[in-house]
């Protein structure tokens, strides 16, 4: 007898349910859909529920039910707020200013949750157009995983940062810095007497350790009679201290 785990067996995948749900959706046309598990009237009870986002509205699916649907052009905003334990995305209308809950789930759902409410929050803001533009780009680079809101890098498949159409490990180290000196150029006299600064700084917390020992070694074990020295390191002494706070 062999002993081992048990397969699950993979269920649906989110755009199947939706296709069973809205059989004339075609896949090309939806912008995202994400799940969560949690039902937005009674507190803990469990549900299987969907949020679809095409390319004018937004629909809410629970246990096979199609429980609302808004224009995303009524849309003013849409955010994720973090529960306990959970995630609650909240939208609001032009119309009157009013906020709704739109869907609730556990954070195992977050991630893609907080992706496709970031990506809806942004087709609200510059419009469709923005979608058109992320998709197209994609293409343009050999295409790209836009699941759950977040578009993935062709080359790697790693996922793109937020707001970002470069990926930070595929993209040139040489660009990078190029782009870093045009932003850092109108202030590079700023950054070298700032590091001119920094090594006199360090010099000086050098010097006035330096300048203690000579006290203490040289005239106050010592017991040297020498006023003129004993004074002359002390007027140093606060002499760095003074140009060290200045430049402080």
């Amino acid at each position: 007898m062999r002993f081992g785990r048990r397969k699950r067996k993979s269920g649906p995948s989110l755009f199947e349910k939706i296709k069973k749900l809205r059989p004339d959706i075609e896949k090309d046309s939806i912008v995202t859909l994400f799940a969560f598990d949690l039902d937005p009237e009674i507190p803990g009870k469990r549900v299987d529920g969907v949020v679809l986002a095409d390319r004018e509205y937004l629909s809410v699916f629970i246990d096979g039910n199609e429980m609302n649907r808004i224009r995303i052009e009524d849309l003013s905003e849409i955010k994720t707020v973090a529960g306990v334990g959970t995630l609650l995305a909240h939208y609001t209308l032009k119309s009157n200013n009013s906020t709704h809950l739109l869907c609730i789930g556990r954070m195992s759902c977050s991630k893609k949750m907080t992706d496709s409410v970031k990506l809806i929050s942004r087709i609200i803001e510059h419009g469709i157009e923005y979608f058109d533009r992320m998709r197209t780009h994609m293409k343009d680079r050999g295409g790209s995983n836009m699941e759950g809101g977040r578009p993935h890098c062709p080359k790697c498949g790693r996922p793109l940062p937020r707001g970002s159409e470069k990926c930070p490990r595929c993209v040139s180290k040489l660009t990078t810095l190029k782009r870093l000196w045009t932003i850092v150029k109108p202030y590079k006299w700023f950054i070298f007497i700032s590091i001119v600064l920094f090594f006199v700084v360090s010099g000086l917390n050098l010097v006035i350790p330096e300048l203690n020992r000579i006290l203490v070694d040289d005239y106050i074990d010592a017991g040297k009679a020498e006023i003129l020295g004993y004074v002359s390191v002390v007027l140093l002494m606060l002499l760095s201290q003074v140009v060290l706070r200045g430049l402080g």
